[in-house]
């Protein structure tokens, strides 16, 4: 796996809803990542928000598309 400091850095869009929008605050935002995966910028928005769900308690959508 690439290091994080290899990778390119990306502007993505991230939209909130239900629980993650009330501690977050917010509707949406811009956030730059590293991430490859859903999973990776989970993590990253967990650890620079302190979201308190743990990944398999949520649903992701990329691109409007749900995903496992």
């Amino acid at each position: 796996m690439t290091p994080p400091s290899m990778m390119t850095m990306k502007t993505i869009g991230v939209r909130y809803f239900a629980a993650l929008r009330e501690h977050r605050g917010l509707d949406a935002e811009q956030v730059q990542t590293h991430a490859a995966t859903a999973a990776e910028l989970y993590a990253q928005l967990r650890e620079q928000h302190g979201f308190p769900f743990d990944p398999e308690v949520l649903r992701v959508a990329v691109d409007d598309e749900l995903r496992p």
